[in-house]
């Protein structure tokens, strides 16, 4: 099947194992039928910071012009996928939010500094991603050291670099959209 330059999808949900499968799926076929750009309409409420960046490391890689637009919200683990798009695009009523990685899981004192020292590994991943990226001002990330969840409004999000632009996702007329 042959698609055209550009090509519009949709993405919504949290960042796990089966939307790793989905993500390199439909952007390799993408790629292999003719593709040259790529805008996905980008929601999630998060996921594992793990299967987040892996995402990532793919869309970094990935070979073809990349926009993303919030259009609600990207939170959590997703933020770290996002900040890999080419360009990155915020409607005017998105927001970001980012907060401390967690775990629900149980166990014995030795499972917990297990989990406790993963956790804090996943912190630092995050964070050192993010700070690539962005211009978040110290300040804010004091706040966040706290354990204080950080969320940015869309005028926010431009001017720390989490965003380059405020702009909506528009699918112009006889444009097929595809589902990640």
């Amino acid at each position: 099947m042959s698609l055209p330059e550009t090509v519009y999808a949709t993405f919504s949900g949290a960042i796990d194992q089966a939307t790793l499968s989905r993500f390199f799926n439909g952007l390799t076929r993408a790629t292999q039928n003719g593709a040259k750009n790529l805008h996905i309409l980008f929601q999630s409420s998060g996921g594992s910071v793990d299967d987040s960046v892996a995402l990532y490391n793919f869309l970094r890689a990935y070979p073809l012009e990349l926009h993303l637009y919030n259009t609600g919200a990207v939170q959590s683990g997703a933020t770290v996928a996002w900040l890999a798009a080419h360009f990155r695009h915020v409607s005017k009523h998105g927001r970001f939010m980012l907060h401390k990685a967690y775990n629900s899981g149980g166990g014995n004192a030795d499972r917990f500094k297990t989990i406790a020292e993963s956790l804090v590994a996943d912190d630092l991943r995050a964070e050192t991603i993010i700070k690539a990226h962005t211009t978040i001002p110290p300040e804010k990330w004091a706040h966040y050291a706290t354990s204080q969840d950080l969320i940015f409004n869309a005028d926010e999000a431009v001017n720390f670099g989490i965003a380059h632009d405020i702009r909506e996702f528009e699918i112009p007329l006889g444009n097929q959209v595809f589902n990640i």
